[in-house]
């Protein structure tokens, strides 16, 4: 009988404890969506990026909080590349990217208490990940690496909802197309500016 108790006691505090963790992570996970502006920097070849700025840019990412000051992204992003007058002249990315996140307002809240119950959040992202470059015009995709650093405050709005605008800068490697979608075999590298504005909803309680 005292093994019976014994073992119905282990039972009910192991399946207690996975419950706590289990509402722990989803306390820590939140989702967020955006949307915004993508500006072209380089390659040049042939263009002027600022004939392709685009306001066809689309974020979605979940966010998991190691502690209040560090976390990490995982981020799937869509930007259109496209002549402003032709069509047919631009570049489709599928973006995917794993970051670490640092809340810098969280950091300082160490030493100065005033940031406690401030409704504002400022974090940093940083990462690495890939995008499959595909052409308007043409077969074929361009499989390119990528490095992001980006800055992203926020304002909540209740417990679970936040505010954000997320300013990104991106590195791409092995870049061959340019953001016309033709062939730019002399540069290896290229950049862009992202903005968004979007919201992000945390999924526990």
């Amino acid at each position: 009988m005292k093994k019976r108790i014994l073992f119905a006691v282990t039972a009910v505090l192991a399946l207690t404890n996975a419950k706590a963790q289990q509402g722990d992570f989803w306390n820590k996970t939140s989702l967020e969506l955006g949307y915004g502006y993508a500006m072209p920097f380089t390659p040049t070849t042939n263009i002027k990026t600022s004939d392709y700025n685009s306001f066809v840019n689309f974020t979605g990412g979940v966010n998991y909080d190691l502690n209040e000051v560090w976390g990490l992204r995982a981020t799937y992003a869509f930007h259109k590349f496209e002549h402003k007058n032709t069509d047919n002249l631009g570049v489709d990315y599928h973006k995917f990217m794993l970051e670490g996140t640092f809340n810098i307002l969280e950091s300082l809240n160490n030493s100065a208490s005033y940031y406690g119950n401030s409704p504002y959040e400022v974090q940093v992202h940083a990462g690495v990940g890939g995008t499959f470059a595909k052409p308007t015009q043409g077969k074929g995709t361009n499989k390119m690496g990528n490095l992001q650093i980006g800055l992203k405050p926020s304002f909540k709005t209740s417990e679970r909802v936040s505010l954000f605008l997320d300013v990104t800068y991106v590195s791409n490697f092995n870049q061959k197309l340019g953001y016309n979608g033709l062939s730019a075999h002399d540069i290896d590298n290229g950049s862009y500016l992202s903005a968004n504005i979007g919201v992000q909803v945390k999924l526990g309680r």
